[in-house]
């Protein structure tokens, strides 16, 4: 995965906000698993941001513990868009010099 660098400071600041809102909310690591579905080695490791977690397990974490994607910081999504962004562009670019060349031979003349 070409974006992990910074995707994974993502799964990181998600970790250790579920770690504090869990703990503001009296809750253990088994609790929360059961809840989830998981066992405690998992929400330990997503909690150190050493694993990644599903979105739906995350929002139902989230919703459980009182977070909101709002108190997730925005900028590994804001690189992952600006990243998104320059892509398309590159592929806009091939595209037009795609139909340029076409259009060259097909008027008959050379590239």
């Amino acid at each position: 995965m070409g974006e992990s660098t910074e995707v994974e400071p993502c799964y990181q600041t998600f970790g250790r906000l579920l770690a504090e809102a869990r703990k503001r909310k009296g809750q253990t690591q088994q609790e929360l698993a059961d809840v989830l579905s998981m066992n405690r080695a998992s929400i330990a490791n997503i909690e150190r941001g050493a694993q990644r977690i599903l979105l739906h397990d995350a929002l139902q974490a989230a919703r459980l513990l009182g977070l909101r994607l709002d108190d997730l910081p925005a900028w590994p999504l804001d690189a992952m868009a600006g990243k998104v962004a320059a892509e398309r562009k590159r592929k806009t670019t091939l595209r037009a010099k795609i139909r340029a060349l076409q259009a060259e031979l097909k008027s008959g003349g050379s590239p």
